[in-house]
């Protein structure tokens, strides 16, 4: 039987089992603050159009997406989240005898992808939850084909740098796919974090995946988009099913980048929760990753009592045994009077 992807908690569920009235929710990395107000404005004007089937060349978003990020139309890839990019970029890249090269711990649909359609791939472990690239590099053989880099990575939240990832693209076979997916990476305030677009036209080997999901706030209308050669593009709409982005979304591009102060203040709010979590953790001596996303990785704790007592007093994170960590929990920085309430909670159950 095929392996299904594990998701966290819901609000609702928790609610209904504790009988709770007040859950936060800081365990899937969404961005609590919701979208801007332009853009959700544009979205409720779409409701009226449901009924009829989107553009399937979407070209309003696309279009969009290509100005902002200065690339061509035909290098954008547009899916139903990025998962959907990565089940046919490697599905239909990756041949029966090929072998993908991922990270672990790190985003589970990855192996969880290749496993059900029986592909092959090897695990390069972290080297205490940092890239260590030189791994990778010696685990390239004959069979290897596509090369996978979650960055930021979750669930540690650790990154590679400009300078890292471009000297490692320098080494690697033009015939190797390598695949960096930055889900979090409008989180990063790091000064060294790449510029993967400008990789993007040195290396045509290169496939960059995004996602209006985090940032954006548009998790629960699967959004995801990426960038790639004119050949792995085309591939992609060869394969990709039809009207997979649905017509909410459709016509947003005009508007979907263009209240950004709206959210760099929510970015410079969420830099601001992750430095009182930090300072929260290192006055309760619990051990974390610096993170360049908008979550944060803790480790060698009592994980599972930590997760079921949280859960107990309203709070969910995401406890990381099906990310093949023990001792793991992954928080998500939320609101203001969230994290002080998730801290609150913390410490009373510390304290007992």
């Amino acid at each position: 039987m095929a392996k299904t992807y594990s998701a966290g908690k819901s609000i609702e569920a928790i609610k209904k089992a504790y009988g709770l009235k007040q859950v936060i929710k800081l365990a899937s990395n969404e961005n609590n603050y919701g979208m801007s107000p332009i853009l959700k404005k544009k979205l409720q004007q779409q409701v009226s159009q449901v009924n009829l089937y989107p553009n399937n060349d979407y070209p309003s978003l696309k279009n969009a997406i290509a100005d902002f990020y200065h690339v061509k139309n035909r290098n954008v890839l547009l899916g139903n989240g990025s998962d959907e990019i990565l089940f046919v970029l490697l599905n239909y890249l990756i041949k029966e005898k090929d072998e993908v090269l991922l990270p672990t711990p790190s985003f589970q649909m990855y192996p969880l992808i290749l496993k059900n359609n029986n592909k092959n791939f090897k695990s390069i472990k972290l080297k205490n939850w940092q890239y260590d690239l030189d791994k990778f590099k010696q685990a390239i053989s004959s069979k290897t084909k596509m090369i996978i880099l979650c960055n930021p990575n979750n669930p540690t939240g650790t990154y590679i740098s400009h300078k890292s990832l471009e000297g490692f693209l320098k080494t690697i076979p033009k015939s190797i796919y390598v695949l960096v997916d930055e889900a979090y990476m409008d989180f990063a305030d790091e000064g060294d974090f790449p510029n993967s677009l400008l990789l993007l036209k040195k290396y045509k080997n290169l496939i960059v995946l995004r996602t209006g999901s985090k940032f954006y706030s548009l998790a629960g209308l699967r959004f995801g988009f990426g960038f790639a050669s004119n050949d792995i593009s085309d591939l992609y709409y060869y394969y990709k099913l039809p009207f997979s982005i649905n017509k909410l979304l459709e016509n947003i591009g005009p508007v979907l980048f263009k209240n950004q102060s709206f959210y760099l203040k929510v970015k410079e709010k969420i830099l601001q929760g992750k430095e009182y979590l930090y300072a929260s953790f290192d006055a309760l001596g619990i051990k974390y990753e610096k993170s360049a996303a908008n979550f944060i990785f803790l480790y060698n704790l009592n994980s599972k009592f930590l997760f079921g007592e949280l859960l107990k007093r309203g709070i969910i994170v995401r406890e990381l045994e099906s990310f093949g960590v023990k001792g793991g929990l992954r928080v998500t920085i939320g609101r203001p009077w969230e994290n002080k309430k998730f801290i609150k909670e913390l410490k009373k159950i510390y304290e007992t």
